[in-house]
């Protein structure tokens, strides 16, 4: 595990080598601290507001509530709406902003040694899963979905909290 720190984006090379080599050999780098705090707060909080604008619910009502919990108050209030929600968020600045993070760009430039990095928000996901001991997406590689290319990052950030309740990564 590599802990990197955004700190004006001054983590440095051998933190990023260090990660490099671990994702060529495993094909994956567990990189923490990379986005600043602010701006997953930012995007909680747009998702957040979402979902209480949607249940038409007071914020003291909801603000105990996880984000998860909010989603499965929408899903229970809208089942017919459910599978668009996810989507809807991917429409969101808020969200734009928190996949195209600097400190995001620079890793992927490092690891795929290229300036040409492309963000593609129409088939980022933002996904919820159910408490539930079958995962909601059995284990799976994201190469198929990458149009199978070669020089293709996935990145999984959770935003919030998680534990071993929310299932397998």
């Amino acid at each position: 595990m590599v802990k990197i720190a955004e700190e004006n984006l001054r983590f440095g090379a051998s933190e990023l080598e260090q990660a490099h080599v671990c994702f060529k050999e495993y094909g994956f780098a567990l990189l923490e601290n990379i986005i600043p705090q602010d701006d997953i707060e930012c995007l909680t909080d747009k998702i957040r507001t979402f979902y209480q604008q949607l249940l038409k619910k007071e914020y003291k009502k909801t603000e105990s509530l996880s984000l998860d919990q909010l989603y499965f108050e929408a899903k229970k209030e809208f089942p017919e709406h459910a599978p668009h929600f996810m989507n809807i968020v991917r429409d969101f600045p808020e969200f734009h902003q928190f996949i195209s993070n600097k400190a995001l760009l620079k890793i992927s430039e490092f690891f795929l040694k290229t300036k040409a990095i492309q963000s593609v928000f129409d088939t980022s996901a933002m996904r919820i899963d159910e408490p539930n001991p079958k995962p909601s997406l059995e284990w799976h590689q994201d190469y198929p979905f990458n149009m199978m290319a070669d020089d293709t990052i996935t990145y999984w950030i959770p935003i919030q909290d998680i534990g071993i309740e929310h299932g397998p990564v």
